[in-house]
């Protein structure tokens, strides 16, 4: 009887220890790490780390008092962030925990902003300006984009790598998605538009960009010469494979007003709005965005004309920089701004890889 006693005081002392066991699971760190997000508490997501090094500090931190204008944005809409533990893997002292992250998108406000500011700074620059005048232009503008526009939301799944340190679950690396959940993808827009620049002087015709395009200029195939630039003709409806991306022009219309959920643009005198529709497939293995602004469209009077990225992201089904994941592919819009006598549009499209030159025929 002695023995059967102790059996079953031992059977269940092993199975409170088991279950004690799994209760120390890597989700509860990476819930107080992600409260910690939604409240803007660096402190509380720095215990929540393993190594000290890796501690967080607000990312527009610095001398400038500019920078208070995304601080402030950004502490705002931390509460928005909603976030859903999808599970955890465990290997021993090292786990995995998948989190499902619903937080505000500023990427389009960012990206219309900085269009909105070059158009701007250079002739500011000229009349002698201050760097600190040139600072509040680029926050003035994003101030009054932030009244304007209708920010949308973006879900994102993050793997969150934790270890074991004296016996408790710490959160061992930070990856570029945390800081873009944080920040309302404000420091991915500032990157994108600084890789466009940083690319602007690779190629013989133009940037290459992810997408594999290279960027069609009005001097033909480059060079030192000008050169006739020559070009296949691809009717609207058939796709055109780039060596990441296809692309595909659905429908082209003219317009002199474009009106979305939140605005109207009205185009100027003696000019018009023409809105192609396209398709857009990756056809890589991994998500890449849809950077396609510096592409130009060529009428019937061999003019070029570049992208109106400010009136892009204020349409409701904006295409550009949208992240494409592989083989799924998305249809969206793209806006030029051309003279009124304009027709006969294509966009114009070179092959990163190859050299082919293509004019995507809006009819």
């Amino acid at each position: 009887m002695r023995k059967k006693t102790l059996f079953i005081a031992g059977l269940a002392l092993t199975c409170i220890l088991a279950l004690t066991g799994c209760g120390k699971k890597p989700d509860k760190v990476v819930g107080k790490f992600c409260d910690g997000m939604k409240k803007l508490d660096y402190a509380k997501m720095n215990e929540c780390l393993y190594d000290s090094s890796d501690y967080m500090t607000d990312p527009f931190e610095g001398d400038d008092d500019e920078l208070e204008v995304f601080t402030s944005f950004v502490k705002e809409q931390a509460p928005n962030i909603k976030y859903e533990i999808m599970g955890s893997e465990v290997n021993g002292d090292d786990a995995t925990v998948n989190v499902k992250f619903t937080y505000t998108d500023a990427s389009p406000v960012i990206t219309s902003a900085m269009g909105e500011y070059f158009s701007q700074a250079l002739g500011l620059a000229f009349s002698g300006a201050s760097e600190e005048q040139m600072g509040n232009l680029l926050l003035t503008i994003f101030q009054d984009k932030l009244k304007t526009t209708t920010l949308s939301t973006m879900e994102s799944t993050v793997a969150i790598p934790c270890k074991k340190k004296d016996g408790d679950w710490k959160v061992a690396e930070l990856s570029d998605d945390i800081a873009n959940v944080l920040t309302c993808n404000i420091l991915k827009a500032f990157e994108k538009v600084g890789d466009s620049f940083g690319e602007s002087d690779e190629g013989s015709s133009g940037a290459s960009d992810q997408n594999g395009i290279a960027v069609v200029n009005s001097t033909g195939n480059g060079g030192e010469e000008e050169e006739e630039l020559v070009y296949t003709d691809v009717p609207a409806g058939q796709e055109v494979q780039l060596a990441t991306l296809k692309l595909t022009v659905l429908n082209c219309e003219e317009a002199h007003e474009l009106k979305n959920s939140y605005s109207t643009d009205t185009a100027e005198d003696g000019t018009k709005y023409v809105v192609f529709t396209i398709k857009a497939e990756n056809i890589t293995k991994s998500p890449i965005d849809c950077s396609i602004s510096d592409v130009p469209i060529m009428d019937s009077q061999g003019r070029y004309f570049s992208m109106d990225t400010d009136v892009t992201f204020d349409m409701d089904d904006y295409i550009l920089y949208k992240e494409l994941n592989p083989n799924m592919p998305q249809t969206g819009t793209v806006v030029y701004k051309v003279p009124e006598d304009s027709t006969g549009y294509g966009m114009m499209i070179e092959h990163a890889d190859t050299g082919e030159t293509y004019k995507l025929l809006a009819n």
